[in-house]
This record gives C-alpha cells, sequence and structure tokens, in this order.
C-alpha cells in the first residue's frame, strides 16, 4: 500500500513540477512534503478558515486528544455525523483556498 502512494506522491510532484514549468520554465520543485502534510494543512484550515470546532474536526480526522480521550472516548461511540457534515461540506465547498501551499520544514 505504502508502495502505491509513494508512487501517487511521485506522480503529484512532477505532474506539479510540469505545471508550474509551463508558466516559468525556471521553477523548481516544491520543498520535501508529505501526505501527512495535508491533514495538518486541513485541521488548520477548518479551523482557522472555517469555524469548524475542535472536536468536531477530531472526529471528522479519527484523532483524539483532551475532547474525545479518557472516559469520554470509551463510553461515548457516537460518531458526530450530523456536526461533523454539515461545517466541513459547506467549508469545501465555499471557504476559499491559498493558490500555493508550501509545507513547513520536515521536523
Amino acid at each position: 500500500m505504502f508502495g502505491a502512494l509513494s508512487k501517487a506522491k511521485r506522480q503529484l510532484d512532477a505532474k506539479v513540477l510540469e505545471l508550474q514549468q509551463a508558466e516559468d520554465p525556471k521553477a523548481s520543485p516544491l520543498p520535501h512534503w508529505t501526505l501527512h502534510d495535508t491533514r495538518h494543512r486541513f485541521v488548520t484550515h477548518a479551523h482557522d478558515q472555517l469555524g469548524v470546532e475542535i472536536p468536531v474536526i477530531e472526529r471528522a480526522t479519527n484523532h483524539i486528544s483532551g475532547a474525545f480521550g479518557g472516559i469520554v472516548g470509551i463510553y461515548n461511540r457516537a460518531l458526530c455525523a450530523r456536526s461533523v457534515t454539515p461545517p466541513l461540506t459547506a467549508g469545501i465547498v465555499s471557504a476559499p483556498m491559498p493558490p500555493v501551499w508550501i509545507p513547513a520544514a520536515s521536523r
């Protein structure tokens, strides 16, 4: 599975470079990024730009922290679909995204 993802990422990087070089022949490849960086970007954008609450984002990304850790995470099995779907679908359709996103340097 990871080999297929790596291949897809290489193809995406190559296509992005091709499109950039069509506009600017001197364009260079994107800085190093990983598919997991897209998860970080999604969470940041959903919270900062769309105003989606952290517990909703945690459910949407299947992440557990303070909001759903401990007793709540063990006993509350609700998927929160009613609270997750509307803000995310509205934001995906209507929110402006930056034209280019350069990920932070690798940690």
